[in-house]
């Protein structure tokens, strides 16, 4: 029984470590990051990566679940498993091809720390998400309790509105071919957002023009109880307290309209636009948040009257969703796409 009782602490000690190899943060020789080089990346795109320590003593050990790695990314975010990577990133340029990483351990005062540059090859489809910002949730309001002077419980305060989504502005797109890259400038309607993209393969471009969603509604707050009847001393009966009302429930917000897309073809890559696909659905509403439930009547005492409920909040409305964005509209131009480099 002890064996296995040592055994049982010594798995739960490796296990806490998310790793086989026990070490110190001053035994880290370097950190690496591992991927596979050669497979697809791009903007939009996934990468599965696992972080190793190399120690000292020259041995490679697993970080991905251990509990002093850390990961900082403005262009790769982690997903919910350890070792796969969305690219998060939008590019400064077309020739802007590198996501920084830093990578971390930590442990009580000792930090290990190294910077690494990740090299996109502009394979695979391309993924642009321009879709509009979530409205945000209403503010949920506090359950109300019995007050110190009045004998009748507090009204619930009623719960936030949800805020409406953004609604999705229009884009133009302009697509052409220069040597071995396929290139997409594309430039918001009020000129406010330009982003530039380029690709190794036919493979087109999926772009998110989606609708933000509505925020769902606060929660309306509890009623508090009214206080119970007595005697005051000199023999008069108070009768108990009414309950408050709950609160009204928050309307949720509005969901965001869909963007429309105007594509604008070279002659020279004249054919792609079937590889060019567009989401553009309006946003869902948000939905209503929860009423506030009655306060309680205080207890009566023996001869007086039962007192009074307070009365449940209403549900607000649910948020109107977005409206769909047009069908794509795309023209096969000649143009000189140099004013776009």
């Amino acid at each position: 029984m002890k064996k296995i009782s040592t055994l049982f602490l010594l798995a739960l000690v490796f296990s806490g470590c998310g790793s086989s190899k026990l070490f110190k943060v001053a035994e880290v020789r370097s950190i690496e990051f591992e991927y596979d080089t050669n497979a697809d990346l791009n903007y939009g795109g996934s990468l599965k990566a696992t972080p190793y320590a190399l120690l000292l003593n020259g041995d490679k050990v697993d970080i991905s679940k251990n509990r002093k790695f850390k990961f900082f990314s403005q262009g790769l975010k982690k997903t919910s498993s350890k070792t796969h990577y969305s690219v998060v990133k939008k590019p400064s340029g077309f020739s802007d091809d590198t996501l920084k990483v830093q990578l971390l351990l930590t442990d009580k005062n000792e930090t290990f720390s190294v910077t690494k540059s990740i090299l996109l090859n502009y394979r695979g489809t391309l993924n642009v998400n321009l879709n509009g910002r979530n409205g945000s949730k209403g503010e949920n309001k506090k359950n109300r309790g019995s007050t110190y002077i009045l004998r009748n419980g507090k009204d619930g305060e009623n719960g936030a509105n949800g805020q409406n989504a953004k609604n999705v502005l229009g884009y133009n797109l302009y697509n052409w071919k220069e040597n071995e890259f396929y290139y997409f400038y594309i430039i918001s309607a009020d000129s406010s957002e330009i982003l530039t993209y380029k690709s190794a393969d036919k493979n087109g471009l999926t772009i998110q023009l989606n609708g933000g969603k509505g925020g769902n509604g606060g929660n309306g707050g509890n009623g508090g109880n009214g206080k119970d009847g007595k005697l005051t001393s000199k023999g008069k009966s108070i009768i108990p307290g009414k309950g408050g009302n709950g609160g009204n429930s928050g309307n949720g917000g509005n969901g965001g309209n869909g963007g429309n897309l105007t594509v604008f073809i070279h002659r020279n890559t004249s054919g792609i636009e079937p590889s060019i696909v567009l989401f553009n659905k309006g946003g869902r509403g948000g939905n209503p948040g929860k009423f506030g439930k009655a306060g309680k009547p205080g207890n009566p005492l023996e001869g007086q009257k039962l007192g009074v409920s307070g009365v449940n909040g209403t549900i607000g409305k649910r948020g109107r969703n977005g409206v769909n964005g047009l069908p794509t509209s795309a023209v096969v131009v000649s143009f000189d796409f140099t004013r776009y480099l």
